[in-house]
């Protein structure tokens, strides 16, 4: 109701061109375009040109590029201000403009758009529809609120917070956002528990054994939510994709494995020296190093899996990929030193 009393008192171009852009759907180009542009023909000339930027380019939003549509307003060129200044007074920007325009469809996601002005170096980019009729453009400073913007929802999303990161909302607010994740990690958690369940017998025979759960937990939570964080952001600035997917994955299976063999190394220092077991040693250093192994793989190909099914990556959240790094490794940890259970020191 207040939206629409706002709008009555405005005039009638600017609610006309926010109601047009409050009818695309959200996330996209065309709620994020401004309105404010120039246009020209192509029978312009330069000196025209100019004259008309004197009167209209203080209420543009850029004058870097000047954009050409035809009689049906459809993009047909583009001319830098460059150029424009650079011609000849009486040059037509039908010679002095480029054809060769890069522009972005009206519903396209503002996550794409990024990417192009990226990729491009733009200060803008114009929208047009599946017709070619240019509606609008997206500048660099749209731009980066979409970046600032995406960037809390994944850091949301990899957090299992989403909808929560406002400092400004209440904390029943952000407790019910949170809540539904925590819920599903606890389920996962009895899953956890589950596990050392199913080796209370070993727990039992060599309490010692306990010791090192947290070590084996934390190590393949970490581990993945670090391959994780590699993965969401090489989808998110475009480095992985079908042809580099292969090279990333066999990286982060070595990252696992050299990271496993200088951690269990440690340990084959370390904890001869604390606890006098040669044989408890290399059981949590294998299990460590076939444990981050396991873990940077499922951090790297969870985020691939999910991208692949058209959801953002960034759910594939942090407590997600720990919880069920730690269930994965507490079952060949357990499984290691139920096999050697003999060797070890009652």
């Amino acid at each position: 109701m207040k939206a629409q009393e706002i709008l009555v008192a405005m005039n009638k171009k600017e609610a006309s061109e926010i109601k047009e852009l409050m009818s695309y759907p959200p996330e996209t180009a065309g709620a994020i375009m401004t309105k404010e542009f120039i246009v020209l023909r192509s029978t312009d000339t330069a000196a025209d040109v100019i004259d008309h930027l004197r009167k209209e380019g203080p209420d543009a939003e850029t004058i870097y590029y000047l954009y050409v549509v035809d009689e049906q307003k459809k993009l047909v060129g583009v001319v830098s201000l460059r150029d424009l200044i650079t011609a000849p007074s009486d040059q037509t920007i039908e010679t002095i403009m480029s054809t060769r325009v890069v522009s972005v469809l009206v519903g396209e996601d503002q996550e794409d758009v990024a990417k192009l002005i990226k990729k491009y170096d733009f200060l803008a980019a114009p929208v047009v529809t599946e017709q070619g009729t240019l509606v609008g453009i997206v500048t660099v400073d749209d731009i980066i609120d979409v970046l600032e913007e995406e960037t809390e929802e994944d850091f949301g999303e990899m957090a299992a917070a989403r909808g929560s990161m406002d400092t400004n909302i209440s904390a029943f607010t952000a407790a019910r956002k949170r809540a539904p994740w925590i819920i599903m990690l606890m389920f996962l958690g009895l899953i956890t528990a589950e596990v050392i369940g199913q080796f209370e017998e070993t727990l039992e025979a060599v309490i010692l054994l306990s010791v090192f759960i947290p070590l084996i937990m934390d190590s393949a939570g970490n581990t993945g939510t670090q391959a994780l964080a590699v993965v969401v952001r090489g989808l998110a600035v475009g480095t992985v994709d079908r042809s580099t997917v292969g090279k990333m994955l066999k990286r982060e299976f070595g990252t696992g494995i050299m990271l496993g063999i200088m951690c269990a190394v440690t340990l084959l220092i370390v904890i001869p020296f604390l606890y006098g077991s040669f044989v408890l040693a290399g059981i949590v250093g294998v299990s460590l190093l076939l444990t981050l192994s396991v873990a940077t793989m499922v951090g790297a190909t969870i985020p691939l899996i999910i991208n692949k099914l058209k959801i953002d990556p960034a759910v594939a959240s942090g407590p997600f990929i720990t919880t069920l790094n730690d269930i994965l490794g507490l079952f060949i940890y357990f499984s290691i030193a139920t096999a050697l259970l003999q060797y070890l020191p009652q």
